[in-house]
């Protein structure tokens, strides 16, 4: 069983660090719900400019390179929204479901993903899953390691298993065929 403490530290870090270390060159990030301390100081620590919206339908921040989605189901409503806040190489991670608990859900938040971005693909790490969707860089390919390898004070995060977080068993990989934007 995994200590709750360590499952929040590993959310935090995944769904923040995963797609500000596959962007090349990100600088304005949004964050959509409530967020940790921790991811705060993460965010600070990566010194982008940081906005925060309890709804991205009330966000007026436009020309966002990262959206992390904490807490909103993503759906035709919320993709409208993400498409006029994020810009042409932006990238959003979201939390989804595991394949196994509701294989359903995962599926079609990747499908709809896909439709807005050249790559929808699920991570998963301390028994959750999250997806990296992105209009330009591939999370595992582009990892900017000068920045991955550097970051100082993570207990989760590091640059190889942010790659290996998005490996799945051959079940899995072949019933995302089709669904995942690889």
């Amino acid at each position: 069983m995994i200590n709750e403490n360590i499952k929040q530290i590993a959310l935090d870090e995944m769904i923040s660090l995963v797609p500000l270390c596959s962007h090349y060159n990100p600088k304005k990030v949004v964050v959509v719900g409530k967020p940790s301390e921790n991811i705060v100081n993460i965010l600070k620590s990566q010194k982008v400019d940081t906005f925060y919206c309890e709804d991205i339908t009330k966000c007026e921040i436009n020309d966002v390179d990262v959206v992390i989605n904490l807490d909103s189901k993503i759906d035709s409503f919320y993709m409208a929204h993400l498409n006029k806040v994020l810009n042409s190489t932006g990238i959003i991670a979201t939390i989804s479901e595991n394949f196994d608990d509701n294989e359903a859900k995962l599926k079609a938040d990747l499908l709809l993903l896909g439709e807005s971005f050249w790559i929808a693909m699920p991570y998963s790490f301390c028994g959750m899953t999250a997806i990296c969707a992105s209009k330009k860089y591939h999370p595992v390919s582009d990892v900017i390691l000068q920045r991955s390898d550097l970051l100082d004070g993570m207990k989760y995060y590091n640059s190889d298993f942010h790659k290996c977080s998005f490996t799945y068993p051959t079940y899995i990989h072949k019933g995302l065929t089709n669904f995942a934007r690889r």
